[in-house]
């Protein structure tokens, strides 16, 4: 497969597409070692999922992921954060930079929330990308962070950051993308290894 743009100075060598998945009306999006030609182990030190114009069939809806050590079951427990700032269209609501209680997780097996409220409008959705660090470990707690920008619901740009650790001492073996509520209407999801 074709080299990548370089990652954090790496060379174009050490950084690898590995699978891209073009989602239509789908419930979700995996990313599974040994499914359809995934590498999701130690072959590579870092992972990191681009996801370009996600659009969801439900308005107002939440993005994000979970992993799963056994390929099958999704919902391990994690520990994150989620903050963000915003601008409305009018320029007449903004916010600075903060931490929103609602959207961390601790400890949770739901969905870990890397945007919120996107619209369904024709021309609304999310993009951003998810860094996901040595899945293989069997001795540390998975460390990972996200970059989102998102098109809200009530015409607002908003931009989404956090991280945290999954907590699990086991290899995680995948990752899956859904919104909270209904499919995913479009969307493009990139799949690349890093060697550091």
């Amino acid at each position: 497969m074709a080299a990548t743009v370089p990652f954090n100075g790496l060379t174009d060598s050490t950084s690898k597409l590995i699978k891209e998945v073009a989602a239509s009306s789908s419930a979700t999006v995996s990313f599974v070692n040994g499914s359809s030609d995934v590498v999701f182990d130690g072959t590579f030190d870092v992972y990191e999922v681009i996801y370009i114009n996600v659009h969801p069939a439900t308005n107002d809806a939440q993005f994000g992921f979970k992993v799963t050590t056994d390929g099958t079951n999704f919902g391990v427990a994690t520990t994150g954060t989620f903050n963000y700032d915003f601008n409305n269209e009018a320029g007449s609501s903004a916010a600075t930079w903060g931490n929103v209680a609602d959207y961390d997780i601790a400890q949770g097996t739901g969905l870990i929330n890397i945007a919120h409220s996107i619209g369904n409008g024709a021309d609304e959705c999310c993009s951003g990308r998810l860094i996901f660090y040595a899945p293989a470990s069997t001795t540390f707690a998975k460390m990972y962070n996200y970059f989102t920008t998102g098109y809200h619901a009530s015409d607002i740009a908003e931009n989404y950051n956090g991280g945290g650790y999954v907590n699990t001492t086991s290899a995680v073996t995948g990752l899956q993308f859904s919104f909270h509520s209904g499919n995913i209407d479009a969307g493009t999801f990139k799949l690349i290894g890093h060697r550091t």
